[in-house]
C-alpha cells in the first residue's frame, strides 16, 4: 500500500472482486436505468457543460418544473476547458446555458455564494427550503453521484427521496469520461475514483453527509489509515 501526496493510493492488486464492487457502488451510487418525476431538479455547480446539458435533458424530459442551481465561484480558480463566462458564480453561468437552451428563467433559482458539494446543499436550504420536499432529481457527474447524494440526504435528515440523474464527465480531455463500468482502465480514473471513496468515508466522520457502512474488512482498515 502506497500513500500519494494527492491521491491516496490502494494497489489494485490488493482489491478484490467484491471490494471493487463495493466501492463501485459507493462512489456511482445506485445504478438507476428509469428516473422518476420529482417535485425538484437540483443542480450542484461546475463548469463541466455536462452540468447544464443534463440539467436541461431532466427538464426537457418533465422531470420537473424548477431548478435550483447550488454554486458561487471555484475556490481554487480552476474552470473547465470549454466555461467562456469568465468569473462569474457557476451557478449563474448555468443558468445563463439553461436559458439559453431554452428553459424560462423564471423556472431557475440560484444559489451563489457556495464553493463545495456540503455548502452547495446547505446554503440552498438556508434560503430556498428543501426539507418540505418528497423528491429531488439531482444533476451531478455519475463519479460524484454518491457523495452528493449522501450530503443532500444526511442536510435533509433523509425525509426527501433523491433520484440521481448523472452524467459521465471526463477528467482530462484525453481520456474517455470515467464512468462506473470503466474507472478500473487508467490510472487517473482509478485514482480519481479511489479518492472519492475516501471522500465519503471522509466527510460522513465529519457528519456532511450519510455515512457509509463498509462491509470489506480491507477497505475499512484502508479508510481508517488515509483519513
Amino acid at each position: 500500500m502506497q500513500k500519494n501526496d494527492r491521491v491516496p493510493i490502494m494497489m489494485l492488486s490488493e482489491l478484490s472482486k467484491e471490494d471493487i464492487n463495493e466501492i463501485t457502488c459507493l462512489v456511482f451510487g445506485d445504478d438507476l436505468t428509469q428516473k422518476e418525476q420529482a417535485d425538484l431538479i437540483f443542480v450542484f455547480g461546475g463548469t463541466n457543460p455536462g452540468i447544464w446539458q443534463a440539467a436541461y435533458k431532466a427538464y426537457s424530459d418533465g422531470i420537473a418544473e424548477r431548478i435550483l442551481i447550488a454554486g458561487g465561484l471555484s475556490p481554487n480558480g480552476r474552470k473547465h476547458y470549454a466555461w467562456d463566462l469568465g468569473d462569474i458564480p457557476e451557478s449563474v453561468g448555468i443558468k445563463h446555458k439553461l436559458v439559453e437552451l431554452g428553459v424560462p428563467a423564471n423556472n431557475i433559482l440560484c444559489e451563489v455564494n457556495s464553493s463545495n458539494s456540503y455548502e452547495n446543499v446547505v446554503f440552498s436550504k438556508a434560503v430556498y427550503g428543501l426539507s418540505n420536499l418528497r423528491n429531488i432529481a439531482v444533476v451531478c457527474r455519475s463519479y460524484s453521484a454518491g457523495r452528493q447524494c449522501r450530503t443532500i440526504d444526511k442536510q435533509l435528515g433523509g425525509s426527501v427521496r433523491i433520484t440521481p440523474f448523472t452524467f459521465e464527465a471526463k477528467q482530462h480531455p484525453d481520456e474517455a469520461p470515467i464512468s462506473r463500468h470503466n474507472w478500473l482502465k487508467s490510472e487517473r480514473s482509478y485514482k480519481f475514483v479511489i479518492g472519492e471513496f475516501l471522500k465519503i468515508i471522509k466527510y460522513g466522520s465529519y457528519g456532511h453527509l450519510t455515512e457509509a457502512n463498509i462491509n470489506s474488512g480491507r477497505l475499512i482498515d484502508y479508510a481508517k489509515l488515509q483519513v
